[in-house]
């Protein structure tokens, strides 16, 4: 679908805060963690609903915003909301900013991508039962829910 169509749009303007958001040494660092530890658990034959779910849901999330994004025009980016706080700069120190936040956005599609790619992984991936019955603390260092409905306790 071509950019110009109105829900096409719109969507990019959603995932725009989250492209930015990515974009952040803080940010880099946590995605990398956490694709760090998920590997981990998977290595250690103790991979969770939690990071099933990282799997599944946040890694491509992730993966897909960048991609996205990535293939838009300069042009199109910038009728996209901004990073909040945005404050117009010279070219250069603009280019050498850009340049840094691709450097992060690769090594986070690298990250992810190592986890994804995994065999183990994509057992999980292919069995959606499976991971389920695990307590989501187990084996994840950094766990936090990851919706309210895996809190729920029978």
């Amino acid at each position: 679908l071509p950019i110009s169509d109105p829900e096409v749009f719109e969507v990019f303007q959603h995932l725009a805060p989250l492209y930015h958001l990515l974009q952040r040494r803080a940010v880099l660092e946590a995605v990398l963690e956490s694709a760090k530890a998920t590997a981990a658990a998977f290595t250690d034959h103790a991979a969770d609903a939690t990071c099933a779910e990282r799997c599944r849901v946040v890694f491509p999330t992730i993966m897909e915003t960048i991609s996205s994004l990535d293939r838009l025009s300069a042009s199109t980016l910038a009728m996209l909301p901004k990073e909040a706080g945005a404050v117009e700069q010279a070219e250069e120190e603009f280019a050498a900013q850009r340049r840094q936040r691709q450097h992060r956005l690769q090594r986070i599609v690298g990250a992810i991508r190592e986890v994804l790619e995994r065999s183990d992984v994509q057992e999980v991936l292919a069995d959606p039962h499976r991971c389920q019955h695990a307590v989501a603390s187990s084996s994840c260092p950094d766990n936090e829910p990851a919706s309210p409905v895996s809190e729920t306790r029978g």
